[in-house]
């Protein structure tokens, strides 16, 4: 028998991992913004004070850029040591032994390192590594307004070496649904059905509640500010098909895409490969409403 399910949500799709490293990182993180913006609402309000005795220089001196540096600093110092630790703690458990400095501490080297490729696949714990990861996603997801779609993640890519295909894997992140939190998005399921010598099928026809298309006034600043948070994030734009505007509407404008800016002469292949990057990351985390179809048998 086949199942098939659609999911209708408005959101982004980002790569599994990258998630879960974000979410390990999050209540750290969460704490320190915490601080750095109760120090800076003292400082704008006059109340920030430290004692001094020796006249000089203290955080009450210092500027908004700078404050603005150590927020950035310190967000990227929590993700790194997030993906360290998740890391680090695996090739530890493996091995006995820390992860080198020359070493590159990602997702990547569970899968290139013979220790942990053997501590996770052959001694069967890669399954319980990743689904571990799913309520800290959720943790992070609903500070921010947002959810995961389903339970299921989705690939459009094929993997090298099918036991790490978690690598390649994303998860749909949705607006919560305005009807009723409780209930997620709404969804289709088919019935199964039975082959009828090959001519069996299944329909049914669902109505869709019209408050999912009623929006909260700053859903896209939602996800805005997991991507400000977390600019590590690995969005996907992960439909199949290409929408073309109606032809009455297209105009010069819409019919061309602006791509990144200068000049690429003179770059080296690593810089051109990151301008590209970050010019289709720009698309990808821009929210869209999305139909999610999924089948199985």
């Amino acid at each position: 028998m086949c199942y098939v399910s659609a999911t209708l949500f408005y959101g982004v799709c980002i790569k599994t991992h990258s998630l879960q490293l974000a979410a390990r990182a999050w209540p750290t993180l969460k704490r320190t913004l915490e601080v750095i913006d109760l120090l800076l609402a003292r400082k704008r309000r006059g109340y920030l004070r430290v004692s001094n005795s020796t006249g000089a220089a203290s955080i009450v001196d210092l500027t908004n850029e700078v404050w603005e540096l150590i927020r950035l600093h310190t967000r990227d110092a929590i993700f790194e040591q997030s993906c360290r630790e998740l890391v680090g703690g695996c090739h530890y458990a493996a091995s006995g032994d820390d992860i080198g400095p020359s070493q590159t501490a990602t997702m990547r080297h569970l899968q290139t390192c013979d220790d942990c490729y053997d501590y996770l696949v052959c001694d069967g714990r890669l399954s319980t590594f990743v689904s571990q990861s799913l309520p800290v996603i959720e943790f992070l997801l609903t500070d921010f307004g947002l959810r995961l779609v389903g339970d299921d993640s989705f690939t459009h890519e094929l993997p090298n070496d099918a036991p790490f295909e978690f690598l390649s894997h994303s998860r749909a992140v949705a607006i919560l649904y305005s009807g009723d939190e409780g209930l997620g998005e709404p969804r289709i399921r088919s019935c199964p059905c039975a082959n009828n010598n090959g001519n069996g099928q299944g329909n049914e026809i669902v109505e869709i509640d019209p408050l999912i298309f009623q929006l909260p006034p700053d859903a896209n600043e939602r996800f805005e500010d997991l991507f400000l948070a977390f600019p590590q994030l690995e969005a996907v734009y992960a439909p199949s098909n290409e929408r073309s505007p109606p032809k009455r509407s297209r105009t010069r404008k819409t019919a061309r895409r602006s791509r990144p800016s200068g000049t690429m002469r003179g770059r080296t292949p690593a810089q051109k490969y990151r301008d590209q990057w970050n010019y289709e990351q720009v698309l990808n985390r821009k929210p869209r409403w999305l139909l999610w179809a999924h089948g199985e048998e």
